[in-house]
């Protein structure tokens, strides 16, 4: 290889990083197309022209080229981790994991690697494993508010809700505006049923966003568990200004209008629910016992 085209090649390198970082990535493509076609063994030319695909979701072509990279160096570890990115964005869960796990072998402390295979074991529903990836995580990153997050997740979902708790205070201590947090906060207190305390943590989330129909529904569960039926439904009705077609908000109304035994209202909810979805098996039982009720 003569000086002169080992200059060019860096050269159209350099200059397919800076087009990918201005977002022309047909540009970038085309410049390392160019390199490939003269030299089909250059590696980082492979491996940028998958991050290329990767970006415009040309997650089939991304891979391939990311394949050609680690044909010609098995231990390249851009290689495999992007290949784990790309192979979750094609839902190839298991075949993700194992490209995460050698690039873990190649640098154990690369925290995207950590956060990526937990979040993919996370969708697998291996919530114990992912625990463990977050942990490993934190200890690279123990300010980084998205992992704490996801671990207080995982830590709900296994019904640590203490856990869970810990998890999301350290999130609003990185950052007091993360709304899902809050919301997720009153959700795990509500469930320990620390209903007064969950409240706090929904109204935070709303001065953060008042247009969020979750949060509207979720108050009105805990509200509905302290008998604080008016108040419930309110907010019932605030989840469903917003978005008309939530179906559990119409539940939720719904079975707070029974426990008043004003079953006729009830009634309305339950099939305004059964609207917009008719094999619901919460609204079916509910309506079920509601025409119970009205026979009596």
């Amino acid at each position: 290889m003569g000086l002169f085209n080992l200059y060019k090649k860096n050269s159209l390198i350099k200059k397919a990083y800076n087009l990918f970082n201005q977002g022309k990535y047909p540009e970038a493509l085309k410049c390392y197309d160019k390199i490939l076609k003269s030299d089909s063994e250059y590696i980082d030319a492979w491996y940028g022209k998958g991050v290329v695909l990767e970006k415009c979701g040309r997650y089939h072509e991304s891979l391939e080229a990311y394949d050609r990279a680690l044909e010609l160096d098995p231990e390249h570890f851009g290689g495999w981790y992007n290949r784990g990115n790309a192979l979750i964005e094609l839902e190839r869960c298991n075949e993700a994991l194992e490209a995460y796990d050698k690039a873990l072998e190649l640098d154990p402390k690369y925290f995207g690697a950590w956060y990526n295979k937990g979040y993919t074991l996370v969708k697998l529903e291996r919530y114990g494993e992912a625990l463990e990836c977050y942990v490993e995580a934190l200890k690279l990153d123990p300010e980084n508010s998205e992992a704490w997050y996801n671990k207080g997740c995982i830590l709900s979902k296994m019904e640590d809700y203490n856990g869970a708790l810990e998890a999301y205070d350290r999130v609003l201590e990185l950052d007091p505006k993360y709304l899902v947090a809050w919301h997720n906060r009153g959700y795990a207190l509500a469930k320990l049923e620390m209903y007064r305390e969950a409240l706090e943590a929904y109204d935070k989330a709303l001065e953060i966003d008042y247009e969020d129909s979750e949060v509207w529904y979720n108050k009105g569960n805990t509200l509905k568990k302290l008998e604080r039926y008016q108040e419930a439904i309110k907010n019932y009705n605030n989840a469903l200004k917003i978005d008309s077609k939530f179906t559990y908000a119409w539940i939720g109304k719904g079975n707070v209008f029974s426990e008043l035994e004003k079953y006729q209202k009830a009634l309305k909810c339950y099939n305004n629910a059964l609207d917009l979805d008719n094999h619901c098996e919460f609204a079916l039982e509910a309506k079920k016992n509601v025409l119970k009720a009205l026979k009596k």
